[in-house]
């Protein structure tokens, strides 16, 4: 195991590397899907992007996974209340646009 004395910082250009791959399979992927790409397609290309991070700062840079895994946790624990506020006017929108409030309203 490598202590944080001895995490290397990538170089500009290492640092770009997960930046290209997003811009390039985001591109693919609006070719492929005709700019259709909602339906799940751009979510798969973001993992893909971290999932070249995350191996680029494991065996490059030298971060242990647990740090890595520590601090997605705690970016989810951050954003989750403003996630389920999201979730929660979405899902109060939707009961009041097909119940006819909305448009009642209007």
């Amino acid at each position: 195991m490598k202590d944080s004395a001895t995490i290397k910082i990538p170089s500009p250009l290492l640092s770009f590397v997960p930046v290209a791959v997003l811009v390039g399979l985001l591109a693919v992927t609006i070719q492929v899907f005709d700019g259709d790409t909602l339906d799940g397609a751009s979510q798969i290309v973001l993992l893909t992007a971290s999932a070249v991070c995350c191996l680029i700062a494991v065996y490059r840079c030298g971060t242990r996974w647990k740090t890595i895994e520590t601090a997605i946790v705690n970016n989810i624990a951050g954003v989750s209340s403003a996630l389920l506020i999201l979730l929660f006017i979405g899902a109060l929108s939707g009961t009041w646009m097909v119940s006819g409030v909305i448009p009642s309203l209007i």
